[in-house]
């Protein structure tokens, strides 16, 4: 090591020459004797590095005339020496060795304070948690309003044009135009029974199509009759209840995009009045070569009166298995678009249909569609 060097650290500057050590925050000066200067220069040229106390010894005591038990010795005379200014001067590495310290420490008496302070704020931070703690937004206010003999929508879609749709007698239309969403859903309506259903969504990309011709382009004119409707109960014996739907999603912008998803929500009830929500969509797109399934299991609170149910993604974690693979990364449009940013909470509305079909509408997603009810 140059024995003229000056080592200047954070907290300390060590001067081989001189055989003083200056405390830099409060210019205190500090007397160390040679054998002392040569075991700072040591560790303080090379902070970062552990040394053996036999490497010390070698390197700072070279002519092996002493019993190398003089290196603790010093490291604790110089440890005591630096305490009566609070810095920690040397590092002991359990196992291993000695390192540069070159640590203030806190008085005792501003230590005292300091920990009634740290005890003070955590208090403080327990007291108010329930402020910061992240709970369900409120949900937001909606109706289903009928606009026409067969035509309903919900009072938070952006307008749409009725007059310029064709439709048909028989036929229930729900509509709702989000923000980069449409969603287009009907039902065959005879003898006041949802018959067969049909559910369309349609990415808006562009704003170069006309909202009204997109709806025209995606009405459906072939439902069928059900001549065996299933009798609904409100719920099962236990209160359960399942809902059930397929839904096609399009794009205004690629004409060649196509995905089918077959929607699942479980509703167990609990003892606590609340629901188990098992979730699953099936789904099989363009650019994927197979399917795939996104689930995820759910706190629910759902109030009959309102027919709005509080979804709790409590974990905060959904799953997705694949049963194919990716072909095209930038074709899909289902995942990124309607899943990835999932949230922790979610609310859906439900609107009666009739005794066995609702107009669901998510929050989340921003997009409607009929489920049908089975228990």
């Amino acid at each position: 090591m140059n024995k003229k060097e000056i080592v200047k650290t954070q907290n300390l500057t060590i001067d081989y020459s001189s055989l003083t050590v200056v405390i830099n925050s409060t210019k205190e000066e500090i007397k160390i004797s040679l054998n002392e200067a040569n075991l700072l220069f040591l560790l303080y040229s090379n902070p970062n590095k552990i040394y053996t106390k036999d490497e010390i010894y070698t390197q700072c005591w070279e002519d092996g005339s002493v019993a190398n038990s003089v290196v603790t010795q010093t490291i604790s005379l110089l440890r005591k020496k630096f305490l009566t200014h609070n810095i920690s001067i040397i590092d002991t590495i359990k196992n291993k060795g000695y390192k540069s310290g070159d640590r203030l420490l806190v008085k005792p008496i501003k230590r005292f304070y300091f920990l009634l302070f740290s005890v003070l704020i955590l208090v403080s931070l327990f007291l108010i948690f329930p402020i910061f703690k992240q709970v369900a937004p409120n949900s937001i206010t909606q109706n289903l309003n009928k606009v026409s003999d067969n035509i309903y929508m919900l009072s938070t879609s952006k307008p749409i044009d009725i007059t310029k749709l064709n439709i048909q007698p028989n036929y229930l239309y729900f509509l709702h135009l989000g923000e980069d969403k449409l969603s287009i859903s009907q039902c065959l309506f005879i003898e006041h029974k949802c018959n067969d259903v049909t559910n369309k969504i349609i990415f808006l990309e562009t704003t170069e199509n006309n909202v009204e011709t997109l709806i025209n382009q995606n009405l459906a004119n072939e439902l069928k009759q059900d001549n065996h409707p299933i009798i609904q109960n409100d719920t099962d014996q236990d209160g359960n209840f399942n809902l059930h739907t397929n839904v096609q999603f399009t794009s205004n912008n690629d004409k060649d995009y196509i995905a089918f998803a077959t929607y699942n929500f479980y509703f167990n009830f609990q003892e606590d009045k609340s629901y188990d929500l098992d979730m699953s969509i099936n789904i099989s797109e363009s650019g994927y070569n197979g399917k795939y399934t996104y689930f995820s299991d759910f706190k629910a609170k759902f109030d009959k009166d309102t027919l709005i149910s509080n979804v709790i993604n409590e974990d905060e974690q959904s799953s997705l298995i694949q049963h194919g693979h990716i072909e095209d990364q930038t074709k899909l449009k289902m995942f990124p678009k309607t899943f990835k940013n999932d949230n922790k909470y979610n609310y859906l509305h439900f609107y009666i249909i009739d005794k066995g079909f609702s107009l669901t509408y998510s929050e989340q997603q921003d997009i409607s569609f009929i489920v049908k009810e089975f228990y």
